[in-house]
């Protein structure tokens, strides 16, 4: 009777948070997302810059289920539009606001840097990753701290929950991670340290030449590197460390993203440059950034590509001289075929001015060398809007076998 009763509970709240979230009687979007989670900060700097007035929800335990319920897995940050259409996954999400919301534009007009931006944003989300779970699971200090912060986010709002004896649960949680990101060896761990510290010494150098990533405008790959860099490098204890020591200037960058937007006491800038780079005057910095990619990036999204194709579980690749077994994630896959996808659209004209750059910096013949594999994730779908709570083929055929063997 006790469990029945818990049941029904349970309902009422979800019910409870189902009529608060699509209430029909709002102006502005709702977003509901985590203090550590990295794309639902994404999302909002973006939405600051724009101005896009949206209303920010703390997710907690109960949020989390009514997101489950709502796009079929546990996941932040899910948007809900003014007129209740739901929306996730931080990238289409973005590039359905750059359409809604054009000005100031966050994608350059020149196609070569368009190309850089999204090839950027792609690395951001799909292998920083790896750098920000490394750092934020691979020390006591992380570990300790992190795992009682995400418990205290889920306990938000729910007084009587255990933060102390949940932390726990959380770090052993993220051990799942260590298969899917490549980090079960010590050797890997050692390069990933080293990695990082590249990665912050090529940032720190190209952020003295301009104040963004593309130049003097802040593009959608600066808001898809806050989001990883802020949320775990510079929030965690032993990686701010890190990145205060060998990256000031980062530092900086990442504090003038936070306030875009923001009009308290003029604390937000306003006033921007152009972007900065053509074909002949490309910074130094950004070379050794793409430089950066495709010895780290490029090698785990191909190999990924070929192995959910083969629908793999597994699979090996080699990056930073290092050997390497990743767990298959199938989003990754679609997102790199993406990239792919972007440099093929691009015309003969624009491929001519750029592929010198891509050669040297050894993006090609890398991004195609196994050609464009289409793992068809979301055939069939519109991201980022969901409907009936299934956002990709993934989701459909796990609930379809769900049903199947009930």
């Amino acid at each position: 009777m006790a469990a029945q009763n818990n049941t029904i509970l349970i309902e009422k709240d979800l019910h409870e948070k189902s009529r608060v979230l699509l209430s029909g009687q709002e102006d502005h979007y709702r977003i509901l997302q985590t203090q550590s989670s990295p794309y639902s900060h994404k999302v909002m700097t973006y939405m600051n810059y724009k101005g896009i007035p949206y209303k920010r929800i703390h997710a907690n335990q109960m949020d989390i289920s009514w997101g489950i319920k709502t796009v079929g897995q546990s996941i932040v940050p899910i948007v809900v539009t003014p007129d209740e259409q739901i929306m996730q996954d931080s990238t289409p999400i973005l590039e359905h606001f750059e359409k809604q919301y054009p000005q100031p534009a966050t994608i350059p007009d020149s196609p070569m840097l368009s190309f850089f931006m999204w090839l950027l944003e792609d690395f951001a989300d799909e292998y920083l990753q790896r750098l920000q779970m490394h750092t934020r699971w691979g020390n006591d200090l992380n570990i300790e701290t992190a795992s009682h912060k995400i418990a205290r986010n889920f306990a938000y709002g729910v007084p009587k929950l255990d933060i102390k004896s949940l932390a726990p649960v959380i770090h052993a949680r993220q051990k799942k991670n260590d298969i899917l990101l490549g980090l079960e060896g010590d050797a890997e761990r050692q390069k990933l340290d080293q990695q990082i510290l590249d990665l912050l010494c090529i940032l720190d150098a190209h952020l003295e030449q301009s104040q963004f990533l593309l130049g003097n405008r802040p593009s959608m790959a600066d808001f898809a590197f806050y989001g990883p860099l802020m949320i775990h490098l510079y929030s965690d204890p032993q990686s701010n460390h890190i990145l205060e020591t060998n990256a000031p200037r980062v530092c900086n960058w990442l504090l003038t993203i936070q306030d875009l937007g923001d009009a308290r006491g003029c604390a937000g800038q306003t006033e921007f440059g152009d972007w900065k780079g053509t074909e002949t005057d490309l910074p130094a910095t950004l070379i050794e950034l793409l430089k950066f990619i495709s010895q780290t990036y490029i090698p785990v999204g191909r190999a990924t590509a070929k192995a959910s194709v083969a629908r793999e579980k597994r699979f090996e690749a080699t990056v930073y001289g290092v050997k390497t077994t990743f767990g298959t994630i199938h989003y990754k896959a679609w997102a790199f075929e993406q990239t792919q996808l972007r440099y093929q659209a691009l015309t003969n004209e624009t491929k001519a001015k750029i592929d010198g750059v891509l050669l040297e910096t050894g993006i090609l013949p890398g991004l195609l060398e196994d050609g464009v594999l289409h793992n068809g994730l979301y055939d069939g779908f519109t991201p980022p809007f969901i409907k009936d709570g299934i956002p990709d083929a993934r989701i459909k055929y796990l609930k379809e076998k769900q049903k199947s063997t009930a």
